[in-house]
């Protein structure tokens, strides 16, 4: 049996019992806990074929269990609870799709924007056939930013398995890009979510002859055939276009530096961009956005070139114990600096705190949070100013 319902008749329907289910067009959302659409033995498509997904807009106060229901209500809901107020918050649910640019992952996909950056606890709910090919104690946490995937928890705390749905409880997690904005997360094994490339820094910049300067830095390429590079005018990437030109990679382990100019601007306004991936086997990594905000002079004559956003310097690298990291803002803005282990994990805050427009520099003398020195290793820093990730890979070395 298949029912057509419009979305104007979701409020508060529950349907039961349907094979399948074809929405006309829109989303289910959810601003309580009302329970919309349940699908018994089927998930919940538009009818372009895409799934589905809910979107729940709440309040999240300190150490409260929130939560926020999914396209199929409680079988799929997500909780959060924090450690501290996450404040208002939306989740949007994605249901039956991969996220783009992923590998091997469950299923579904969250995107998560909150107002403040917390330690959380996180619970998520599956249909027991979304866990196919996996084991759920070998499931990880993982979020997407401009730099890539980043692994944000260890195996589950808690699962739960009803005769419907199975519960993961991830507890402690903190996401690896600002509070400010969507945070994009997935389920996969601990190696699922290696990309064959390495990228430490992605930007735009407004270059000579009305053009935008697009640069990337691999730290290390594998499997690469090359990459895409996409625009839109707007942060959704669902909206940029195709730049029409196919960059090939080198496929090595040394430090490598693109350059793509877009020279078919010839408007004032913010860009946006995104990199795209693409190995020997036909799978693909995203990067991005990045933005640049352009405005031309008078006369059409070259734009004065900006201050941006970037790492400028890191300073021994090997070092031991002590590294300076100098960066750039472009306009005051909060800046925060993290050094991450191998693995994602938080080994130190360096900074966080409002800078000026300018150079800025800080050091980071080798230890983790507890004043411990840390093992000879590689180890991430992770700039983050604002909205935009800045990432380099240094090296401990005693």
């Amino acid at each position: 049996m298949k029912l057509i319902l419009s979305l104007a008749l979701c409020l508060g329907i529950v349907l039961a019992g349907a094979s399948s289910i074809e929405i006309n067009s829109g989303e289910i959302a959810t601003t309580n806990s009302a329970y919309f659409v349940f699908a018994a033995g089927g998930a919940i498509h538009n009818n372009t074929g895409t799934p589905f997904y809910s979107v729940n807009t709440l309040s999240v106060p300190e150490t409260t269990a929130t939560v926020f229901y999914g396209p199929e209500g409680i079988l799929d809901a997500v909780t959060l609870n924090p450690a501290l107020s996450m404040g208002l918050t939306t989740v949007k649910n994605y249901s039956s799709v991969l996220y783009p640019g992923s590998t091997t992952a469950v299923p579904r996909w969250w995107s998560i924007s909150t107002t403040s950056d917390q330690l959380f606890n996180l619970t998520v709910r599956l249909r027991n056939g979304e866990l196919s090919g996996f084991t759920a104690t070998d499931l990880r946490v993982w979020e997407h930013d401009a730099t890539g995937w980043h692994m944000i928890s260890l195996a589950p705390d808690n699962i739960t398995i009803g005769s419907s749905f199975t519960a993961l409880d991830f507890n402690g997690l903190q996401f690896f890009a600002p509070a400010k904005g969507a945070h994009d997360i997935i389920l996969g094994t601990e190696d699922s979510q290696t990309l064959p490339v390495t990228l430490s820094s992605f930007t735009a910049t407004i270059s000579v002859n009305n053009s935008i300067m697009i640069q990337w830095v691999t730290q290390s390429e594998t499997n690469l055939a090359g990459y895409r590079i996409y625009r839109a005018s707007t942060e959704n990437l669902e909206s940029a276009e195709d730049l029409n030109r196919f960059i090939e990679g080198s496929n090595t382990s040394q430090g490598q530096t693109y350059v793509f100019y877009d020279k078919e601007i010839t408007q004032d306004g913010e860009y946006y961009y995104w990199l795209e991936s693409q190995d020997i086997d036909g799978s693909a990594g995203l990067f991005g956005p990045t933005s640049v905000n352009v405005t031309f002079n008078s006369g059409n004559q070259t734009p004065t070139l900006p201050l941006i956003n970037s790492i400028d310097r890191i300073y021994p690298n090997p070092f031991n114990p002590n590294v300076s990291i100098r960066y750039a803002v472009k306009a005051q803005n909060d800046v925060r600096i993290k050094i991450y282990n191998v693995k994602g994990q938080l080994v130190r805050a360096v900074l966080s705190g409002s800078k000026t427009a300018g150079f800025h520099e800080v050091d980071w003398n080798g230890t983790d949070e507890k004043g411990y020195p840390c093992s000879s290793g590689v180890y991430m820093v992770v700039l983050t100013i604002g909205k935009e990730s800045f990432k380099q890979q240094i090296v401990l070395m005693k």
